[in-house]
């Protein structure tokens, strides 16, 4: 692979944009019961897609870098994993995010164009994921009643990260309307669209139930905003921002108020999130302090191996937080190599946004930061880390970065 250096924008058919957008925030399309998703299925034809029309194969280097370190670390730890086989196939997946996901991403979505596509795919599929939660919630015998939705995704926590990594891009969508659509009446109604939209996903937030997923969510909101008021726009682009955001969160509230049921359920779980000795808070904190004392110290060196932890577990399960997982599973380098992939999108996206570069790929950078800052709030209490959502999300902040790195 060559390391990153100028390239030609990428020049493939807007439909395989679309389609990596509207499959990346469903993980559960699977083939068959494979750990495959139509997403790897799709990513994979891009980069054959990619080398068929001859388009330059770029990597950002930091990042494969630290992505061999991580799998290398993976490796060694598997050496004295209790399941060899979980070891194994949870490798194969870290490879194919560094080899696969991250470089055809980077060398794919190299124009605002681009990127503007597969925000309209991640619109078409969070617009399934609110229409199918309308349909339920609405017009089925009330399934939030099982105590928290799961939705089309099949799990609350999943709905809720997806809402709060995908919101930042319905809001960059939101701003870039009327540069997307030249007629005005058109841009406005797709506005006013994906704005509703936004308020459904935000509703439907609340009925998963998930803390993790709201604290996200606030999260990449408040960076957002507080990155889009850094920029040189007009101050009328900004307060088209500020309204979106206000209008979302008032209109889902109010919907919300109006279910007795789900109002009190969520103040009930509000309040028991705040008793540190209640079972709300307990479920984490017990396994946390496992992860830090309770354990054989040398699997912080070389872990215990990827997708095993819970066999050394007394709880049988996994710790809520990523970077604890990582540690445990992987050892230090693997928690290193970790946290540098990280480190390096942040200081590359926020040295970008320094820049003065178009407002699609300013504004891109944003939602992206954003989206990225709500993947840490999840990475700190959940333990997603393996999902390609996220680090599909990465390369292309990173590859919207290097655009605007190229332009000066």
């Amino acid at each position: 692979m060559k390391s990153d250096v100028e390239s030609r924008p990428a020049s493939l058919p807007a439909w395989s944009y679309l389609l990596l957008g509207f499959l990346a925030p469903i993980p559960t399309l699977r083939p068959g019961e494979a750990n495959l998703t139509w997403f790897d299925v799709a990513l994979a034809g891009m980069g054959g897609l990619l080398f068929w029309r001859g388009v330059p194969w770029r990597v950002p280097g930091h990042v494969v870098a630290w992505g061999y370190v991580m799998v290398l670390g993976f490796l060694m730890a598997a050496l004295r994993a209790p399941d060899p086989w979980s070891a194994a196939m949870h490798i194969l997946q870290w490879a194919f995010i560094f080899f696969v996901v991250v470089p055809v991403t980077y060398s794919a979505f190299r124009s605002g164009r681009s990127l503007q596509l597969v925000v309209i795919g991640f619109i078409l599929a969070m617009t399934v994921v609110g229409l199918y939660g309308i349909y339920e919630v609405v017009f089925l015998a009330r399934p939030y009643r099982l105590y928290r939705y799961r939705s089309i995704l099949g799990n609350p926590q999943l709905l809720a990260f997806q809402i709060s990594v995908t919101l930042p891009f319905l809001i960059f969508f939101i701003k870039q309307a009327r540069r997307i659509v030249s007629n005005r009446l058109v841009s406005a109604v797709v506005a006013l669209y994906t704005l509703v939209l936004s308020g459904i996903l935000v509703w439907l937030l609340a009925y998963s139930l998930s803390r993790t997923g709201a604290i996200a969510t606030a999260a990449s909101v408040l960076a957002f905003a507080w990155l889009d008021s850094k920029g040189g726009q007009p101050a009328s682009e900004k307060r088209v921002v500020q309204l979106a955001l206000v209008l979302t969160f008032l209109a889902a509230g109010f919907v919300v108020s109006r279910e007795a049921e789900i109002t009190e359920r969520v103040a009930t779980r509000v309040e028991a999130s705040l008793a540190w000795e209640s079972p709300e808070v307990a479920d984490r904190t017990v396994v946390w302090q496992e992860a830090l004392d309770g354990i054989d110290p040398t699997y912080y060196l070389i872990g215990v191996g990827p997708d095993n932890y819970h066999n050394i577990s007394q709880f049988g399960r996994k710790p809520h937080a990523a970077f604890l997982l990582l540690l445990v599973e992987g050892g230090f380098l693997v928690l290193l190599a970790f946290i540098m992939l990280l480190a390096h999108f942040f200081l590359s996206t926020l040295a970008a946004l320094r820049l003065k570069s178009s407002p699609v790929f300013r504004d891109f950078l944003v939602a992206a930061v954003a989206s990225m800052v709500a993947y840490l709030v999840i990475a700190t209490l959940n333990t997603q880390s393996i999902a390609r959502f996220y680090w599909f999300v990465l390369a292309l902040g990173l590859a919207a970065a290097s655009r605007c790195f190229r332009e000066q």
